[in-house]
């Protein structure tokens, strides 16, 4: 620009602000398209950009953010008692019934203003507790709280019916196959005995298929009625899913998936969704000239933006963040990280921020529960847990963390954990994490650990620690065994 040759310069950029100087020349940009170059309008034409995150945005929404802090006293937003949820797998009549334990009694407090980040393996459980809080996977058992309402109705009238129905139908089988018998060898037996056979047969099966019918009714009719009276609290609590491609419908456009939430609940109609739309658009830093794309002309990023752009379009007071961030690359991962701190300063927002990123959890969080096997084992403020964390696992997963100096990185130690992670499906007794703790005594084989608090507001489940002797390695070190619960 401003020199004596005739150049033509072509910004090829994901971003969606440009610079200032281009839009007041009013040059013209394009965008591609499936390979193809479509032109959209001139720069001077389009909407103000939206506002770049910034070191000085950055400053000036964690000023925000502290004066909204959540209260550690505060109204507790979501109550969770005794959670479980299993999933049924193999078993039939003359085999044994197995369940995998995805969820095994976990309670929990989430406060108004808070992010709970919740870490862990790969299948310990975490995205399923998440679901289940908001009954997008039907709780086992347990109790979920929402402002003191409970979300989980007592549906173990449906696995009775179930049950009836799945035996009358194995007896229903078994009944067909002796009535097909009775006529293929009817020859030899008397006429008036295979009549009163075939008879008996017949109604029996009738009676099998009736209960069949009935089970299915009673089981469609109950969950019917349980989602409906879910739907109205469903407005406040949303999700943001784990993966930005597969979550967004690919033959609606971005104004149908982020307007479908508002007119789903009837907050509005025609016009007003539309502009509602693009404001939402403008909110988590895309331009509202984006509104007739489809997802496929979006890159990760764009359509994680979009997925919380959707989630916050009916005005929640909860979103579950399930691990949002783990399918886009690391600068990605800290715009998003940035928007959804942003978010929360602004509207006041209470996150389950579901993640395997440690680094990512320790950024955002206020308190952090570790999770294994189904179970919470430890959990206490995010500045806590990192400095100085009690459990075996918990000390495991953050010595995985890497530091960003070399020199420390060379010389610090990192716990190996020795084995695999259990199976769900048969879980160890006792301690689950007894199998892969170097501390493990006989009696984590047989006693089940709560979680109690070791110090103020820092909860732990080992036996082995306790309020008194926090610190495993020097109750090893004395030759203290099971000192806790």
């Amino acid at each position: 620009k401003g020199g004596t040759q005739n150049l033509k310069l072509k910004l090829m950029t994901e971003e969606n602000n440009f610079p200032n100087e281009t839009a007041e020349n009013g040059e013209e940009f394009v965008t591609e398209n499936n390979g193809g170059e479509s032109s959209e309008s001139e720069i001077a034409a389009t909407e103000r950009p939206t506002e770049n995150y910034t070191a000085e945005v950055a400053e000036r929404v964690r000023a925000i953010a502290d004066q909204n802090r959540f209260d550690e006293t505060g109204e507790v937003l979501i109550s969770i008692r005794n959670l479980q949820v299993f999933f049924k797998t193999g078993g039939g009549l003359f085999k044994e019934t197995k369940y995998v334990k995805a969820v095994d009694d976990v309670s929990l407090d989430i406060r108004k203003g808070e992010t709970l980040g919740l870490v862990g393996e790969s299948g310990c459980g975490k995205s399923t507790l998440g679901k289940a809080i908001l009954r997008l996977t039907e709780p086992t058992g347990g109790q979920v709280f929402y402002q003191g309402k409970n979300l989980v109705d007592d549906l173990s009238y449906i696995e009775i019916f179930k049950t009836i129905s799945n035996f009358a139908f194995y007896i229903g089988g078994f009944l067909l196959v002796l009535l097909v018998a009775t006529f293929l060898f009817s020859g030899y037996f008397p006429p008036f005995l295979v009549y009163w056979m075939a008879l008996v047969f017949s109604i029996l099966i009738g009676v099998c298929l009736i209960l069949i019918f009935i089970g299915f009714v009673v089981e469609t009719v109950g969950l019917y009625l349980s989602q409906g009276k879910m739907r109205d609290k469903r407005k406040d609590l949303q999700m943001i899913f784990q993966d930005p491609y597969a979550s967004l419908n690919p033959r609606m456009n971005v104004g149908q998936i982020i307007g479908e939430p508002i007119r789903t609940f009837k907050l509005s109609n025609g016009k007003p969704v539309a502009q509602r739309v693009q404001e939402l658009m403008e909110t988590v830093g895309m331009s509202r000239r984006f509104v007739k794309r489809y997802p496929h002309e979006f890159s990760g990023g764009q359509r994680q933006r979009i997925g919380i752009a959707r989630a916050l379009a009916v005005d929640p007071e909860f979103i579950v963040a399930d691990e949002p961030i783990s399918a886009l690359d690391v600068s990605i991962q800290a715009q998003i990280m940035n928007l959804m701190e942003k978010l929360q300063a602004e509207k006041n927002l209470t996150y389950l921020f579901i993640s395997h990123d440690l680094r990512a959890v320790r950024h955002l969080s206020d308190r952090v529960a570790v999770m294994y096997l189904g179970k919470i084992v430890e959990l206490a403020d995010s500045k806590d847990i990192y400095q100085q964390s009690f459990h075996p696992y918990s000390q495991a997963l953050i010595s995985a963390v890497p530091v960003p100096d070399p020199e420390i990185e060379a010389k610090r130690n990192r716990i190996i954990l020795k084995g695999d992670v259990p199976s769900p499906i048969n879980p160890p007794k006792g301690c689950h994490f007894h199998t892969r703790c170097q501390y493990a005594i006989a009696e984590c084989k047989q006693i089940v650990p709560q979680l109690v608090e070791i110090k103020p507001r820092h909860f732990a489940s080992c036996i082995r620690i306790s309020a008194a002797h926090p610190h495993i390695e020097e109750n090893v070190k004395e030759g203290l065994n099971a000192i806790g619960n």
